[in-house]
């Protein structure tokens, strides 16, 4: 059996979301939850926590997306490198898009990926204090998923309130050039819709 899991790190608190699968596009998602909580401090004795919370043995695989503001002692932990794991991951650009539009809450989001490219994500309609974050994710980011943005002057001006949307990702490559492809929204809807749904019925 494989595990699949997000974890997204800040600020020394932690959120880990489970993923299920019945083919590529059909997908359960449910918070991992300490005490009743989505978000936590992350604890000691971190994976140690989380193989009794999933019962995790020895047979399992596990693939693991880590999205993080700095480098926390877990990550670095000799668990994740020994722990059998799949070919190929699960976990790609369209999912971190979906992620960080529906639940991070910022306008706008620097990833560096786990292959070095650093990656802007921008967003139009959202009020929020939170502006601007910087995160780095072991997931490597791939041409054809990567998109030009460019946000309107006066998106952040307008009174009404406006669902947020995905304006697009920039890739800049080592030598200060962007690579500008155009990403399916299509594909980015419905993982945000899937956030949004599951966001709503743990608030209700």
């Amino acid at each position: 059996m494989t595990k699949n899991y997000l974890f997204f790190a800040e600020q020394g608190m932690v959120t880990i979301l489970s993923m299920s699968f019945k083919g590529r596009r059909e997908f359960h998602m449910e918070f991992l939850k300490r005490l009743g909580e989505n978000t936590f401090p992350i604890p000691e004795n971190f994976w140690d926590w989380w193989k009794k919370s999933v019962s995790y043995t020895a047979e399992d695989m596990v693939d693991f997306c880590f999205v993080y503001d700095e480098e926390y002692p877990f990550l670095k932990d000799s668990f994740i490198e020994q722990a059998d794991k799949p070919e190929q991951t699960i976990w790609d650009m369209d999912y971190l898009t979906s992620f960080f539009k529906e639940f991070s809450g910022y306008s706008n989001v620097c990833l560096t990926t786990g292959n070095g490219v650093e990656m802007t994500f921008s967003f139009t309609g959202r009020r929020t204090d939170r502006k601007n974050g910087t995160f780095a994710t072991n997931i490597c980011g791939k041409d054809e998923e990567t998109a030009a943005a460019t946000e309107p002057e006066d998106s952040m001006e307008t009174e009404e309130c406006v669902e947020p949307e995905f304006l697009g990702v920039v890739e800049r490559t080592h030598q200060g050039e962007k690579k500008v492809k155009r990403l399916e929204s299509s594909k980015v809807s419905d993982f945000a819709r899937y956030f949004m749904d599951l966001l709503e019925a743990e608030r209700n």
